[in-house]
Protein backbone atom coordinates (compact mmCIF):
# COMPACT_ATOMS: atom_id res chain seq x y z
CA UNK A 1 0.00 0.00 0.00
CA UNK A 2 1.42 3.57 -1.03
CA UNK A 3 1.91 6.04 1.45
CA UNK A 4 -0.94 8.24 -0.29
CA UNK A 5 -3.25 5.18 0.07
CA UNK A 6 -2.67 4.70 3.30
CA UNK A 7 -3.08 8.56 4.91
CA UNK A 8 -5.80 8.52 2.74
CA UNK A 9 -7.22 5.33 4.32
CA UNK A 10 -6.14 6.82 8.02
CA UNK A 11 -8.04 9.87 7.34
CA UNK A 12 -11.37 8.15 6.31
CA UNK A 13 -10.93 6.48 9.41
CA UNK A 14 -11.01 9.86 11.61
CA UNK A 15 -13.63 9.67 13.61
CA UNK A 16 -15.45 13.35 13.67
CA UNK A 17 -14.07 14.08 16.86
CA UNK A 18 -10.79 13.31 15.55
CA UNK A 19 -11.24 15.48 12.92
CA UNK A 20 -12.98 18.29 14.78
CA UNK A 21 -9.51 18.02 17.20
CA UNK A 22 -7.17 18.62 14.45
CA UNK A 23 -9.60 21.62 13.01
CA UNK A 24 -9.15 23.35 16.12
CA UNK A 25 -5.51 22.70 16.39
CA UNK A 26 -4.84 24.37 12.89
CA UNK A 27 -7.17 27.04 13.33
CA UNK A 28 -5.97 27.91 16.86
CA UNK A 29 -2.00 28.23 15.03
CA UNK A 30 -3.47 30.32 12.40
CA UNK A 31 -5.20 32.47 15.60
CA UNK A 32 -2.14 32.71 16.77
CA UNK A 33 -0.32 33.72 13.58
CA UNK A 34 -2.36 36.45 12.81
CA UNK A 35 -2.64 37.52 16.45
CA UNK A 36 0.92 38.29 16.22
CA UNK A 37 0.52 40.56 13.37
CA UNK A 38 -2.51 42.45 14.91
CA UNK A 39 -2.06 42.44 18.41
CA UNK A 40 -0.37 45.33 19.81
CA UNK A 41 1.34 43.03 22.63
CA UNK A 42 3.29 41.39 20.75
CA UNK A 43 6.70 42.32 19.42
CA UNK A 44 6.88 45.23 16.96
CA UNK A 45 10.29 45.70 14.86
CA UNK A 46 11.45 49.37 15.32
CA UNK A 47 12.96 49.92 11.47
CA UNK A 48 15.81 52.10 13.30
CA UNK A 49 17.58 49.19 15.68
CA UNK A 50 18.85 45.85 15.30
CA UNK A 51 16.52 43.08 14.68
CA UNK A 52 17.25 41.95 18.31
CA UNK A 53 16.20 45.58 19.85
CA UNK A 54 12.38 45.05 19.44
CA UNK A 55 9.39 47.76 21.47
CA UNK A 56 6.05 46.33 22.48
CA UNK A 57 3.19 48.01 23.29
CA UNK A 58 1.06 46.59 26.56
CA UNK A 59 -2.57 47.01 26.87
CA UNK A 60 -3.92 49.94 28.40
CA UNK A 61 -7.30 50.90 29.77
CA UNK A 62 -8.37 54.86 30.21
CA UNK A 63 -11.00 55.28 32.18
CA UNK A 64 -12.51 58.74 32.55
CA UNK A 65 -14.84 59.60 35.96
CA UNK A 66 -16.13 62.97 37.00
CA UNK A 67 -13.24 63.74 38.92
CA UNK A 68 -10.07 61.86 37.13
CA UNK A 69 -8.71 60.25 34.60
CA UNK A 70 -7.44 56.50 35.48
CA UNK A 71 -4.78 54.37 33.60
CA UNK A 72 -4.19 51.07 33.43
CA UNK A 73 -1.31 49.31 32.42
CA UNK A 74 -1.05 45.42 32.17
CA UNK A 75 2.71 45.03 33.05
CA UNK A 76 2.85 41.43 34.50
CA UNK A 77 6.25 40.29 35.81
CA UNK A 78 7.82 44.17 35.94
CA UNK A 79 8.90 45.01 39.13
CA UNK A 80 7.49 48.80 39.74
CA UNK A 81 11.54 49.85 39.77
CA UNK A 82 11.58 49.42 35.93
CA UNK A 83 9.09 51.03 35.28
CA UNK A 84 9.30 55.10 34.30
CA UNK A 85 6.38 57.21 34.33
CA UNK A 86 6.11 60.83 33.42
CA UNK A 87 4.86 63.60 31.98
CA UNK A 88 6.58 65.27 28.20
CA UNK A 89 5.87 68.71 27.44
CA UNK A 90 3.48 69.33 30.21
CA UNK A 91 0.29 67.25 28.87
CA UNK A 92 1.67 63.65 27.66
CA UNK A 93 2.01 60.94 29.80
CA UNK A 94 4.37 58.55 29.32
CA UNK A 95 4.44 54.99 30.38
CA UNK A 96 8.02 53.11 29.82
CA UNK A 97 10.43 50.45 30.83
CA UNK A 98 12.87 47.65 29.86
CA UNK A 99 12.70 43.88 30.17
CA UNK A 100 15.59 41.85 29.52
CA UNK A 101 15.88 37.82 29.10
CA UNK A 102 16.83 36.03 32.31
CA UNK A 103 20.73 34.84 31.33
CA UNK A 104 22.17 31.16 31.47
CA UNK A 105 18.71 29.64 30.38
CA UNK A 106 17.98 27.19 27.73
CA UNK A 107 14.52 28.21 26.72
CA UNK A 108 12.76 25.64 24.92
CA UNK A 109 10.34 28.16 23.89
CA UNK A 110 10.38 32.01 24.62
CA UNK A 111 6.99 33.79 24.93
CA UNK A 112 6.92 36.70 27.06
CA UNK A 113 8.42 39.90 25.39
CA UNK A 114 11.81 40.98 25.99
CA UNK A 115 13.32 44.49 25.14
CA UNK A 116 11.71 48.19 25.48
CA UNK A 117 7.87 48.75 26.37
CA UNK A 118 6.62 52.00 25.53
CA UNK A 119 3.28 54.02 25.94
CA UNK A 120 2.26 57.68 25.43
CA UNK A 121 -1.21 59.48 25.57
CA UNK A 122 -1.86 63.66 25.17
CA UNK A 123 -4.14 64.47 28.46
CA UNK A 124 -7.12 66.48 27.73
CA UNK A 125 -6.29 70.13 28.99
CA UNK A 126 -8.39 69.78 32.15
CA UNK A 127 -5.89 67.34 33.62
CA UNK A 128 -4.26 68.40 36.61
CA UNK A 129 -0.42 67.02 35.70
CA UNK A 130 1.15 68.06 39.04
CA UNK A 131 -1.20 65.45 40.97
CA UNK A 132 -0.78 62.60 39.11
CA UNK A 133 -0.76 59.48 41.29
CA UNK A 134 0.62 55.63 40.40
CA UNK A 135 0.29 52.77 41.93
CA UNK A 136 1.50 49.18 40.86
CA UNK A 137 -0.63 45.65 42.51
CA UNK A 138 -0.48 42.16 40.43
CA UNK A 139 1.19 43.39 37.48
CA UNK A 140 -1.15 46.09 36.89
CA UNK A 141 -0.29 49.57 36.79
CA UNK A 142 -2.77 52.27 37.56
CA UNK A 143 -2.22 56.23 37.22
CA UNK A 144 -4.86 58.65 38.42
CA UNK A 145 -5.11 62.05 36.83
CA UNK A 146 -7.13 64.21 38.59
CA UNK A 147 -9.39 66.56 36.96
CA UNK A 148 -9.77 70.59 37.21
CA UNK A 149 -13.52 70.92 37.84
CA UNK A 150 -15.37 72.41 34.96
CA UNK A 151 -15.63 76.39 34.91
CA UNK A 152 -18.77 77.75 33.16
CA UNK A 153 -17.39 80.29 30.85
CA UNK A 154 -18.67 83.92 32.06
CA UNK A 155 -20.76 85.57 29.78
CA UNK A 156 -21.35 89.05 29.49
CA UNK A 157 -23.93 90.66 28.09
CA UNK A 158 -22.93 93.60 25.77
CA UNK A 159 -26.03 95.86 24.39
CA UNK A 160 -26.03 96.53 20.35
CA UNK A 161 -26.36 100.05 19.13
Amino acid sequence: MSDIHRDFVNYNEMTRSDFANYYEMNRSDLANSYAKIVDPRYKMPDSFVSWKETTTFPPVDWNETADTHVFKADLAGEDKAAVKLGVVDGRILEISGERSIEGGKNYLRCERFKGRFLRRFTLPENAKVDEVKAGMENGVLTVTVPKQPDTQALFRDIEIC
